[in-house]
């Protein structure tokens, strides 16, 4: 397959798994059962993350979030089990927080996945527009739509002029 276009997320972030192990080594500091299991987690997430993001680059501009992305029901049903998580969270907050302290954190990373999604778009639709994207004007037309167009409108519009010819070798 062709690589050349596959973004630079593929690669792990393995500090957290040499922290581990060299407070370990150095700091004596036990390796628990349940430090392995997280471990585990984490590499298989970043194994799901990989294997979840398409193959093909997307420029994300305006048009393509509300065209594409808004209208998804994958888009609706990822937002709406985030914010029934969140506020599930925050009516047991009162009572659990205090004893349990990845009930914030928990929070946090919730929110947070809408912070990450946000600042990618942003970023994107920054970038293009420091390259000089332009997006489409809302009158031009495509090849299709002047044939379905003319089709039902009249005689099609007259064909463009063909560009000069160059200009000859200098002697």
């Amino acid at each position: 397959p062709d690589t050349s276009q596959t973004p630079p997320t593929h690669l792990p972030d393995t500090s957290g798994r040499c922290n581990a192990f060299l407070a370990t080594w150095l700091l004596k500091e036990p390796l628990r059962r349940r430090d392995l299991l997280g471990m585990a987690f984490i590499v298989a997430g970043v194994v799901l993350l990989v294997l979840g993001v398409p193959q093909t680059v997307v420029k994300l501009t305006d048009e393509v979030v509300v065209s594409e992305v808004l209208p998804s029901p994958s888009c609706w049903a990822y937002l709406s089990g985030l914010l029934l998580a969140v506020i599930a969270l925050l009516c047991g907050a009162k009572r659990h927080a205090h004893k349990h302290p990845l009930y914030n954190l928990t929070l946090c990373a919730l929110i947070a996945s809408v912070t990450v999604i946000a600042a990618r778009s942003f970023s994107s639709m920054v970038t293009l527009a420091f390259q000089g994207y332009a997006p489409p004007a809302a009158n031009a037309t495509t090849d299709d739509s002047v044939a379905n167009a003319s089709s039902a409108s009249g005689p099609p519009p007259p064909p463009l002029a063909p560009p000069p010819p160059p200009p000859p070798p200098p002697l």
